[in-house]
């Protein structure tokens, strides 16, 4: 919780409102919205399934292009640790950009979540 805060630059907040469980404000009107659990399956070939937690940027302005950097900053944050798998899509349905842990070599995609 602490990197993705760190990664956002602001210190996410429990706030537990319907599917949302943290937030943080990150500029005058945009903010993120951390779930920590969700139902989002494979799509566009990108394996929702694999990722533990997703995080939503919203601008109230609807700024699509300060969204946007918002959530490439915080992706690029979080990949310069070399420690976690994320992917940046728009709207979930258009690849941006993602990376991996540096432990993993060329691997693009989280393994596959073992449900027993």
């Amino acid at each position: 919780m602490a990197d993705i805060g760190a990664a956002c630059g602001s210190e996410l907040r429990r706030i537990d409102h319907e599917f949302v469980d943290y937030a943080t404000k990150v500029a005058d009107k945009t903010f993120v919205e951390l779930e920590l659990s969700h139902e989002y399956e494979e799509d566009q070939g990108i394996p929702f399934e694999r990722f533990q937690a997703v995080a939503v940027v919203r601008d109230l302005d609807r700024d699509m292009g300060r969204q946007l950097d918002v959530a490439r900053r915080i992706v690029r944050n979080l990949a310069d640790t070399g420690q976690y798998w994320v992917v940046l899509v728009y709207e979930l349905q258009q690849y941006v950009e993602s990376a991996a842990p540096s432990r993993v070599g060329s691997q693009i995609w989280p393994p596959p979540v073992n449900h027993r």
